[in-house]
């Protein structure tokens, strides 16, 4: 490959151009002191984070204890709840039987009425026909 020549005012152009913009950068990234920087509040956090977690633990074990009787209450009531409306819907379906079996023995009556009585004159009639019958054997 051949070499060219490169003008003197644009190297020293591209290096003033380079200190302006990319030295300082250059400059932080290899100096670590914002890594250091960011390091350290990241582990403050985290202990801080450490030390508030066993602060709330704590805290969450003594509401327990505080609200433990509450809690077992709560549970007890609310089974009981499910345990009524259980048997609140067990009453009601119960009822909604009978009653329909009320309406239906209340409309079957007056046929059953109706059967018996026609079954009597059948009686009646047949219980007649054999005592003529017993009659007119008895006299001749």
């Amino acid at each position: 490959m051949a070499q060219k020549n490169i003008p003197s005012e644009f190297i020293t152009n591209f290096s003033n151009l380079w200190d302006q913009k990319y030295q300082k950068f250059e400059k932080e990234l290899m100096s670590g002191s914002k890594f250091e920087e960011s390091d350290k509040q990241i582990s403050s956090y985290q202990k801080q984070i450490l030390k508030n977690s066993k602060h709330i633990q704590k805290l969450q074990d003594k509401l327990k204890v505080l609200c433990g009787g509450y809690i077992s209450l709560h549970n007890k009531m609310s089974q009981e709840y499910i345990d009524i409306t259980e048997k609140t819907q067990k009453s009601k379906l119960e009822q909604q039987t009978f009653e329909m079996l009320q309406h239906q023995e209340l409309l079957a009556g007056p046929r059953r009425l109706h059967s018996a009585r026609q079954h009597l004159e059948m009686v009646k009639y047949t219980e007649s026909e054999l005592q003529r019958t017993y009659s007119n054997l008895t006299r001749s």
